[in-house]
């Protein structure tokens, strides 16, 4: 059967901003309440038909069939094209007076063009040439043709973004609407006009909401969600944009398709669910448990048919076992799921791998391959201290990533010790590209993020959750970094991250180790934040509704900020099969000009490669100072320490050699120097004036030959 995806409810964030990684989206047009919620559970996919680039180019926003060629448009300036079925541009051109258009749609004949105002213009697709307006009752942003409205003469569906669907004639006469409050939707960039699915008619929205670019039905005439969603940002990724249904583009077939902006001008197939389908979405069974204890076989069952489930079975094995549990007198209606705890619990004795095996079985399933998920769960000899990592996409540009920084600081207050976060900078000059981009296969907009990699496209505001379940989790390891250095001449942090596994395990498990910096400050307009909580239309949001927009740099401290990545986005392998006991890696990081080492997190995780999951994660600072590593026979001393006015450095050459004395502050910089030249063997005595230098720690460095000496000096005055 052809697959469709179902979300009963969506929670709703009021304010978001999308914008996309991975494509050109500088000129996508974004909805400005485009909110961020909770991902689908299930991310189930239509057939594709077709996949074109030309969609791809930005700004390109309007798309229709016409019955022999697509039209396109950008929506930014006055340029329409036309691709043909094989999605090759076949012309790119202008209609006088027609600009920015958003939305098109047609009757067989002639072709109407939105663009986000209260005209909508009349077109002959052959001569491409404007015949007329039509003054509508409210902007149309998207359009869509409707020959039964106006009893037969036709209309059209109009609107905008989070506005009310208004119905209005051929003419333009105002034949009511459906309120936002009834159609639930915050960012519809296109509509279509659906007669052809069983227990229509219906519109189908393509909805820049709380979970990516998604295509909704909604039921005529009330214009309600029926419940049947179809996540369209896992195939393309990118702003939402037009939507229409077309029959016969794929010969024989049905066709709802439209333009992600600045990905693709795509085409799924239209077809209608099978009458019995239940589906296992999803198991909630933890991949390791404390050995011995009793884990519960739970699950998501979805009713994938358009039938009312009354009687089920569900079915687990456990490699050698089968246990079964009939269940009756139930009344799971169509695109409904259906939360299951299974009567027999799994028994973990020891700290072996269980493989588990779940189905569902329904009398008259149409679809069996999709009754069945599997999973392993590992007994651990104890439970490890878990620690949560969370990753937020943001950006200066973005006037919704206020709120990112917000959450992150409220994180990082409430969980201190068992929260780690980093924020993945995105076109500003904090970015980290190889970050970035990893990233992005996580997101739909900013600000975003995900947690432990293991929910995709979460909201700022949704961190307290996603930590709250995830803080519970049994994990077969345990972090900590050691071995913490420091060279103030070479600039180079050397440290450990250690992995101690508390069960034998064997699969693709990674290492890696990441850097944040908290106190980032620019000087330049780059580092000014874009502030859509300036003046406080858009709530109280941690201060920001009292700051400007854009925030001048000169009033901004980034905290958080990801630095650097020190094996990649996804960690370095670890052997196949661990045994019990630490597996670890030392990294070196080089701190770049400009970046605080004493403002540096160091922080070491371990991921399970099979699905990029970060298992558990620590991090650490560099210790105050550096770690000294004073040979003996040099005999470095410092007198007084600390020093007020005057400062004396002596030291012992054990043999002949060309000598220099640095001081260094803090952040790396030479203060002070002193080139002594070629010395002989010996002791020797060098004076410093400190007069000058503020209250602090410093360093004093030693260079002999190719051999560094470093010791800790304190101003106090």
């Amino acid at each position: 059967m052809k697959k469709i995806t179902t979300l009963v409810s969506v929670a709703l964030i009021a304010s978001g901003s999308y914008a996309q990684k991975g494509f050109n989206c500088n000129n996508c047009e974004v909805a400005p309440l485009a909110g961020k919620g909770n991902s689908p559970s299930e991310k189930a996919l239509w057939d594709i038909q077709f996949d074109h680039a030309a969609g791809a180019l930005p700004g390109r926003a309007g798309a229709y069939w016409t019955g022999t060629e697509f039209w396109i448009s950008r929506w930014s300036n006055d340029s329409l094209f036309t691709v043909n079925n094989s999605g090759t541009v076949t012309a790119s051109f202008k209609i006088g007076g027609i600009t920015g258009v958003r939305g098109i749609t047609g009757d067989g004949t002639s072709l109407y063009l939105a663009t986000n105002s209260t005209t909508v213009y009349k077109v002959n697709p052959a001569t491409k040439t404007l015949i007329s307006t039509i003054t509508v009752p409210a902007a149309a942003r998207y359009i869509t043709y409707d020959a039964s409205l106006n009893s037969g003469a036709g209309g059209f569906y109009i609107g905008s973004f989070n506005s009310a669907i208004t119905k209005c004639s051929m003419t333009g006469a105002n034949l009511g609407s459906i309120a936002p409050g009834t159609h639930g939707l915050t960012g519809i960039y296109g509509l279509a006009y659906d007669n052809i699915s069983t227990g229509g008619p219906y519109l189908w929205a393509y909805d820049q909401g709380g979970n990516g670019g998604q295509i909704v039905q909604l039921k005529l005439p009330a214009g309600t969600q029926t419940g049947l969603i179809h996540d369209a940002t896992v195939d393309f990724p990118g702003i939402a944009g037009g939507l229409f249904i077309a029959q016969n583009i794929v010969p024989g077939k049905n066709t709802i398709g439209g333009i992600a902006q600045g990905v693709s001008l795509f085409g799924y197939e239209l077809a209608n669910p099978n009458a019995n389908d239940a589906k296992m979405v999803n198991l909630d069974i933890p991949k390791y448990a404390v050995n011995p204890s009793s884990v519960q076989i739970k699950g998501t069952i979805k009713n994938n048919g358009s039938n009312t489930i009354t009687a089920m079975t569900i079915k687990w094995n456990d490699g050698t076992n089968t246990f079964a549990q009939n269940l009756t007198s139930l009344n799971v209606q169509a695109w409904q799921n259906y939360n299951f705890t299974h009567n027999v619990s799994l028994n973990i004795t020891n700290t072996n791998t269980i493989n588990v095996k779940v189905w569902v079985e329904l009398a008259g399933d149409q679809d069996v391959t999709n009754d069945t998920m599997k999973t392993t769960v590992t007994g651990v000899a104890y439970v490890p201290q878990k620690r949560v990592f969370g990753e937020e996409a943001t950006g200066t540009w973005c006037q919704w990533c206020p709120r990112g920084a917000c959450f992150m600081d409220q994180m990082a207050t409430d969980y201190p010790s068992t929260w780690v976060g980093a924020a993945v900078h995105n076109n500003d000059p904090m970015v980290v590209t190889a970050w970035d981009q990893g990233l992005g296969a996580f997101i739909s907009g900013y600000p975003s993020g995900t947690v432990d990699r293991v929910n995709s496209d979460v909201d700022p505001s949704q961190f307290p959750a996603e930590y709250n379940v995830l803080i519970n989790k049994v994990v077969p390891v345990a972090v900590d970094i050691k071995n913490i250095s420091y060279n103030s001449v070479t600039k180079v942090v050397t440290f450990t991250v250690e992995g101690d596994f508390v069960a034998a395990l064997t699969g693709n498990y990674k290492i890696n180790a990441v850097i944040t910096e908290d106190g980032v400050t620019g000087t330049t307009s780059a580092y000014n934040q874009a502030n859509a909580y300036a003046g406080g239309g858009n709530g109280v949001m941690c201060g920001y509704e009292s700051k400007p927009n854009p925030v001048p740099a000169a009033q901004m401290v980034y905290d958080h900020v990801g630095r650097a990545l020190l094996d990649g986005f996804g960690g370095s392998s670890l052997p196949g099969s661990i045994p019990i006991g630490i597996q670890s890696k030392t990294y070196n990081y080089t701190v770049p000009s400009g970046v605080n080492v004493n403002k540096i997190h160091l922080v070491g995780m371990i991921l399970d490669g099979s699905d990029g999951s970060i298992l558990n994660c620590k991090a650490s600072s560099v210790p105050t100072g550096v770690k000294e590593d004073i040979n003996a026979q040099f005999d470095l001393n410092i007198y007084p320490n600390p020093s007020e006015n005057n400062t004396a450095v002596t030291f012992f050459l054990p043999n002949n050699n060309n000598v220099k004395v640095e001081i260094y502050n803090v952040m790396g910089a030479v203060v002070k120097s002193q080139n002594l030249g070629s010395l002989n063997h010996g002791n020797h005595r060098v004076e410093f004036n400190v007069n000058d230098l503020d209250n602090g720690l410093y360093f004093v460095n030693l260079t002999a030959g190719a051999r560094v000496i470093s010791k800790k000096l304190t101003i106090l005055k």
